[in-house]
């Protein structure tokens, strides 16, 4: 029997037997479009699925509200809110590949209006739907609620199959639940047949899905039907969730410090106001954490691990942390437990409702059920791991103390003023670091057999590794070895090694030594290589496109002025980036002219900022960008704590773009050029060969 049918007779007989008119279940969107009709056991009913959230949020917002995928599914089959939807969709990706599917979901606008929206606020209203890998799409509350997409029977027909499609977000394609990566599973991840991934159905992207229907046959939709949606904001990003005013600057933690090898001597001691802990969580987003701690809440704090690790002096130490609670009881961990070596907390899981829930880091919860916590109520939220806890901790902590000892590389290291330069083309900057130095990057320690050190990759990108880096030559006093990027990228346990056997290396083989697949004693530099790429179009077979042209004009413009290719990238360093960007997990270097920067030198003069900018391609594609994000940047998703320029770029990968696959000079990569608005995180707002920039109307 189909297995979808089987799942709606098994729904129908459960639903009698509860008690519940049949009515309820028969008609509405399809039952096997849902996670929360398929057992834990099952790959579309895994915790990490049914219990994935969305938050909405924002200035827009009277209130934070965190919805799991099992509540998102019940609203959309809850007759009585009327807001699920089932439709088929036209997409056409920017490759041109068009197809259609019906998607399963909730409607977004009323769904927004449900959850407490201001009904007041204008169209205009900036939403922003944020994924979980960091990808964005922006637009308009007048965007989210118009009427005005249709579904088409190919990319060329333009007579409509069916009008007035709702902007959904949906969990099932094709009657199937959508699948994505979860865990620490990466998000470039392809969906197999084994993960739940139909080819007829495409339900990848899950589990929760941004989905919008073409306003014209040829409108390339796809790019803006975003994946892995974790969060909703509407208007500007408001902290719903930090505690305000008078609450704000009452005490939450207590952290006292003491050195378990000198009699727990103290340290250090300080007191932490819930706005301290809640400014911190806030600087990085990889300093915060969301999810589900225990059988019924859902928490937001900060992490322990990264609050002590940049608070106290634990960073480079081993040791215990003792957690005090309100109860009067308390609870050690250790040092390793809070950091996990390896980074994904794979292995740390919360339960709820009979199911698990997996890479749950240790947090110090400010926020329950999106809202700030009672007054002077801070959680120690720690997940179970298999080894150190077998069940999950949450409780109300007033103080905690760290108990340390030596560090992850033992005693005082005798060369920690010796050390490594590391230079060349394929670094930022020149730079020398000591042993000491080295010995304190607690992140990016790791052993090879009998050794002890730091990853080599890790050290080289903490200290500046170049986009385009492509090679590092280890030179020692009387050898060198090679060795790729891409292969110290891809191999684990390649180490810039301090130690053997605890103890310092002697003089045979250090003070530093190289350690993984090959082996290089008494290492003195390291000069990385950058590629010997082409990033501009003065080469032979790209010349030919250095006549192509950028014309800027509108209202706002001082006067309509045309740059060419060759003008663009003569403009100098001031005006020129190259940088990774948003794109397959920013692992994509573009290189190119910064936005602002030929706004400002064609602005009229006494405006400071045009009121809009529009960017537009030769095919006739235009999108509105804000205008705050070309003047401020963006934070990167995909790098944390970094902001990235909007820019015109010209190359990617060392490679002058082309026009398109059949253009010459297109190498694999470089099409959808020979000048491309490259946005961070919203490759929706991509436009391909530019030729227009309107400053206002």
């Amino acid at each position: 029997m189909n297995r979808k049918k089987l799942i709606i007779i098994i729904t129908l007989i459960a639903a009698v037997l509860a008690g519940v008119e049949v009515w309820a279940f028969s008609s509405g969107p399809d039952k096997g479009a849902a996670h929360i009709n398929y057992s834990a056991e099952e790959n579309y009913g895994k915790g990490n699925y049914v219990f994935s959230t969305v938050t909405f949020t924002g200035s827009g917002m009277d209130r934070e509200t965190v919805l799991s995928v099992k509540e998102i599914e019940q609203l959309a089959y809850d007759n009585d809110k009327d807001l699920g939807h089932e439709a088929k969709y036209s997409l056409l990706t920017s490759g041109s590949v068009f197809s259609q599917s019906t998607f399963t979901g909730i409607r977004l606008y009323e769904t927004l209006l449900y959850l407490g929206m201001d009904k007041s606020l204008s169209d205009d209203t900036r939403i922003t739907v944020v994924s979980s890998d960091g990808y964005t799409m922006v637009m308009t509350l007048g965007e989210i609620k118009s009427n005005k997409y249709f579904r088409f029977g190919s990319a060329s027909d333009p007579k409509v199959e069916e009008e007035g499609l709702p902007v959904l977000l949906s969990f099932g394609s094709d009657g199937l639940p959508l699948v994505g990566p979860t865990g620490s599973e990466d998000k470039g991840k392809e969906m197999t047949e084994k993960d739940g991934f139909n080819e007829d159905a495409q339900n990848s992207g899950g589990p929760v899905k941004l989905t919008i229907g073409q306003k014209a046959c040829d409108d390339f939709n796809a790019p803006k039907n975003a994946k892995w949606v974790k969060e909703v904001i509407v208007g500007d990003p408001y902290g719903h969730t930090f505690h305000a005013g008078e609450s704000g600057i009452e005490k939450a933690l207590k952290v006292s410090v003491f050195d378990a090898d000198s009699g727990n001597e103290r340290i250090s001691s300080k007191e932490y106001t819930f706005d301290g802990i809640e400014k911190f969580a806030s600087q990085k987003s990889e300093n915060t954490e969301k999810n589900y701690y225990g059988e019924k809440d859902f928490y937001e704090g900060v992490g322990i691990w990264d609050f002590l690790r940049e608070e106290t002096e634990v960073a480079a130490r081993e040791g215990t942390v003792k957690f005090n609670f309100a109860d009067g009881k308390s609870e050690r961990v250790s040092l390793s437990y809070l950091r996990d070596i390896n980074g994904d907390h794979e292995n740390y899981v919360t339960e709820k409702e009979g199911f698990y829930i997996t890479c749950v880091k240790p947090a110090f919860g400010y926020s329950k059920n999106g809202s700030p916590s009672e007054l002077g109520e801070l959680y120690a939220l720690l997940p179970k791991d298999g080894k150190e806890k077998k069940k999950s901790t949450v409780k109300k902590c007033i103080s905690v103390e760290v108990y340390v000892g030596n560090d992850f590389f033992g005693s005082e290291n005798p060369y920690e003023d010796k050390g490594i330069f590391i230079e060349g083309n394929g670094m930022e900057e020149d730079v020398h670091i000591s042993i000491e130095e080295i010995e304190k990057q607690i992140d990016l320690a790791e052993s090879s057999g009998d050794y002890k050190g730091v990853s080599l990759i890790g050290l080289l990108e903490e200290k500046g590794l170049a986009v385009d880096a492509q090679k590092a030559v280890i030179e020692s006093s009387s050898d060198r070895m090679k060795i790729s990027i891409s292969t110290l990228k891809k191999e684990g346990n390649t180490i810039l090694a301090t130690r053997k056997n605890e103890k310092a290396l002697d003089k045979e083989e250090g003070p530093l030594a190289f350690r993984g697949r090959d082996e290089l004693n008494n290492v003195k530099k390291i000069i990385v290589y950058a590629k010997d790429g082409k990033w501009s179009h003065s080469y032979k077979g790209y010349k030919k496109y250095l006549g192509k042209k950028v014309k800027i004009t509108g209202s706002e413009a001082a006067a309509d002025r045309t740059y060419t290719l060759k003008e663009l990238e003569s403009l100098g360093d001031a005006y020129t980036v190259k940088d990774s960007f948003g794109a397959g997990g920013g692992t994509n270097a573009f290189c190119g002219v910064i936005l602002k920067k030929l706004v400002n030198d064609n602005l009229k003069d006494g405006i400071k900022r045009p009121s809009r900018i529009t960017v537009a391609g030769k095919d006739g594609y235009s999108i509105s960008i804000s205008v705050g994000d070309v003047y401020n940047g963006i934070e990167s998703k995909y790098q944390p704590g970094e902001r990235r320029d909007i820019i015109l770029a010209y190359s990617i990968d060392g490679s002058p773009m082309v026009p398109g696959e059949k253009s010459i000079g297109y190498d694999g990569g470089n099409a959808f050029g020979p000048v491309r608005l490259v946005v961070e995180n919203q490759t929706s707002k991509w436009v391909k060969n530019v030729n227009r920039i309107i400053l206002g109307e």
